[in-house]
């Protein structure tokens, strides 16, 4: 071959990673062609979400924020939050028996520390600030799907699947927990940075930037400190890259090592911190941080696929809502049930679907397995996460559903030019106008549930009804309502009303201690209105034959100051000691207690005496026997039985 045609021939080069088939690829360019997607995409939640800033603080702010002794240092309290668990400012000592794995997720603390600094306890700042971080996310997933996928034809983005993809992830009412609370800022922070992680690779493979490399490093570890669950995107970001950019695994080997290099370095900080990996050491009892305690082995594994199942109904039509999976909202099943039977079905055809288009590269294929690889770290299958399931565990798994939506309904909604067609059009064109519609009307309608204490647990209780939690959080919001007010009848009437579901809470989990005690608590407040010592004492007894309850030993010593009705509470402490604990349970350090308080009001009673020196000598406590055996018997010369129990005492 001559000279002349070996320099004519083209020389093979490799292609840089793929940009949107019509959108521009500078940052700058793509957001001036884009700017009424920018637009909507930044206002749609302050319109979803905007009325979120009159709201307050509830249920978790108390952890993270309200009554987080270091936050609430400000910016002093910064060392404090990055070298504890992030728990330990609300719980204490308590938070490895309480907080099963540990928490150390310093990033969203350090912003609320932050807020605090400048504007002390304002909730409507937190509010706001969660909505734009929102709004940023949905942008920057338009941008990173605007980068991999096609953008449709030129002028159409809005019926191209990037933008479709982010304005139903932004509308999906699943995230109405993670945006309209305070602490779900850890999600939103997390799923952002992981999102931009991914940005500053594709940056890094089309500059050929180490730089760019470096900044996805930084931007990994912000997320991780956010939130642990942005580990999977260890797994997500080579699938990313082997989906959409026809990067080898020579190009993708050193993102891979980065981000793997900084997990391992976010372990270490995270292991020199809480001091253990997974499991603290000390076991976690109860079963609202433990919800398989009650299962066997075969109702917690048919369980745990019955709630990937839920996961999906969640994402393809997410109503109810509610905050609350706690023990038995979700209730325990085995493999005879057809529910987990059909959850099981449901994901192993997802399974097979992505299987089948992978070789594909197909967006929906990603999709799928974007899906099970987010949702993977809080599915207890590889370890527990404290509860059976929770809709803020879907914030960055239904980015996936939201693609593969996307994907389906952009493959039908540009105009047709073939007749035939335009009828899949019409269809794709209702489906989608009714997922908006429907999308933005559950919005709507959950965000003011999220309003206060008591907005909430009316939701909570009135959907999560086989919940122990829901009904006796819904309880306490009452107790603490009656509390609040100065009309007898009114307290009277939000008592009863937080009585009965304390009462539901308590059929679902009968040895609840928290229950227990609220239970009790309630029943002191209706005694102080309506002086009705027997049922107050009915109560007690009810409560106190399930497990010991200190408020009401406090109660009842309350009581015996006061001298209220001397007979009826020493009979009640004589039955209770001495039938239920001596007798019936052989539970003499409990049948002591009560007994001593029927001593305490009847000093001179000859039963009581009895009983007393009864239990002390079947508890071995010869030398208390004989005592209350020798009063006995001074007062009752002719009773056998304390001159039997002197004789017992005394004997070798």
């Amino acid at each position: 071959m001559s000279a002349k045609n070996r320099a004519s021939k083209p020389q093979r080069v490799s292609a840089p990673p793929p940009t949107p088939g019509q959108s521009p690829a500078g940052f700058w360019e793509f957001w001036r062609a884009h700017k009424t997607a920018a637009l909507l995409l930044l206002l749609i939640p302050a319109v979803l979400y905007g009325y979120a800033v009159t709201f307050g603080f509830v249920l978790d702010d108390v952890m993270v924020y309200t009554e987080n002794k270091y936050v609430l240092k400000g910016l002093a309290g910064v060392p404090d939050i990055l070298s504890h668990d992030s728990l330990h400012g609300y719980l204490g000592e308590k938070t490895r028996t309480v907080s099963v794995g540990g928490r150390y997720r310093p990033l969203s603390l350090l912003t609320f520390a932050l807020e605090y600094q400048l504007f002390g306890l304002k909730p409507a700042i937190s509010h706001a600030v969660n909505i734009l971080l929102y709004g940023l996310t949905g942008l920057s997933i338009f941008r990173l799907f605007s980068r991999l996928l096609s953008g449709g034809k030129a002028g159409r983005w809005f019926l191209a699947a990037p933008f479709l993809a982010a304005l139903l992830w932004i509308m999906h009412p699943v995230h109405s927990e993670v945006v309209a609370n305070i602490k779900g800022r850890d999600e939103i922070l997390a799923l952002l940075f992981s999102v931009l992680v991914m940005h500053a690779i594709l940056n890094s493979l089309e500059r050929r930037s180490g730089i760019w490399l470096g900044a996805s490093a930084c931007l990994f570890f912000l997320a991780l400190l956010a939130k642990e669950n942005s580990v999977t995107f260890l797994a997500v970001v080579p699938l990313t890259l082997y989906f959409f950019t026809g990067a080898n695994l020579r190009k993708i080997l050193p993102s891979f090592l980065i981000l793997g290099v900084v997990f391992a370095g976010y372990l270490l900080m995270r292991y020199l911190v809480i001091g253990y990996m997974l499991e603290s050491g000390q076991p976690v009892t109860g079963l609202m941080n433990n919800p398989f305690l009650e299962a066997s082995s075969q109702q917690k594994q048919a369980t745990i696929v019955y709630t990937l199942g839920l996961y999906i109904k969640l994402l393809i039509f997410p109503h109810p809502l509610t905050h609350d999976y706690y023990p038995y909202q979700v209730p325990l099943v085995t493999w005879s049930d057809w529910r987990p039977l059909l959850a099981l079905f449901a994901n192993a055809g997802l399974a097979a679907w992505a299987i089948v288009l992978l070789r594909r590269r197909h967006p929906c294929a990603y999709g799928v397995l974007f899906h099970f690889i987010t949702l993977s770290i809080v599915s207890n299958v590889p370890f527990q996460v404290g509860t059976f399931m929770n809709e803020r565990f879907l914030y960055t798994p239904s980015v996936g559903f939201c693609l593969i939506a996307a994907t389906l309904l952009a493959r039908h909604l540009q105009p047709a030019e073939i007749p035939a067609r335009r009828p899949y059009t019409l269809l794709a064109a209702v489906i989608l106008g009714t997922m908006l519609a429907g999308y933005a009307i559950k919005t709507i309608t959950r965000v003011p549930a999220w309003k206060d204490d008591m907005s909430l647990n009316r939701a909570g209780s009135a959907v999560s009804t086989g919940s122990a939690r829901a009904n006796l959080f819904m309880g306490v919001a009452l107790y603490n309502h009656g509390r609040s007010l100065t009309n007898r009848t009114s307290k009277l009437a939000a008592y009863r009303e937080a009585e009965t579901y304390i009462d539901k809470a308590l059929k679902i989990y009968p040895t609840y201690s928290d229950g227990l005690k609220m239970k009790a608590g309630v029943l002191g407040e209706i005694y102080q209105i309506d002086r009705d010592l027997d049922k107050l004492l009915d109560g007690f007894q009810k409560l106190l034959q399930v497990s010991p309850v200190p408020f009401i030993d406090e109660y009842l010593e309350y009581l015996n100051r006061r001298k209220v009705d001397v007979p009826k509470l020493t009979a009640f402490y004589h039955q209770l000691g001495w039938e239920w604990f001596a007798q019936r349970q052989k539970n003499y350090v409990q049948a002591l207690r009560y007994l001593n308080y029927a001593y305490s009001l009847a000093p001179t009673n000859e039963q009581i005496l009895l009983d007393l020196a009864r239990v002390n000598l079947l508890a071995r406590n010869r030398p208390a026997a004989l005592s209350f055996a020798q009063k006995g018997a001074e007062i009752a010369p002719n009773n056998p039985e304390f001159r039997q129990i002197i004789r017992q005492a005394f004997a070798p």
